[in-house]
Formats: structure tokens, C-alpha cells, sequence
């Protein structure tokens, strides 16, 4: 337990900010194609 507990003290801000960025990525690329492309965005 004091194993898990210390490897997210170390990594979880950086794993959880990491997993945003790719989010926002993907979100962003999609919004890009579906705006030029499809000629229509997300809402």
C-alpha cells in the first residue's frame, strides 16, 4: 500500500496532466477536420 501511495504522490499530477494534453489534442485536431473539412464544427 505505502508503495502505490508514494507512486502517485510521485506521478499522478504528471500522468493526469498528460492525459489532458492528449485530450486537448485530439479534441482540437477533430474540431480542425470537421471545421475545413465537413464544413460544420462540435458544438
Amino acid at each position: 500500500m505505502k508503495k502505490v501511495l508514494h507512486w502517485l504522490d510521485e506521478n499522478l499530477e504528471c500522468t493526469i496532466c498528460m492525459v489532458l494534453m492528449v485530450t486537448f489534442t485530439v479534441v482540437l485536431f477533430i474540431q480542425v477536420v470537421m471545421r475545413y473539412v465537413f464544413n460544420n464544427s462540435l458544438s
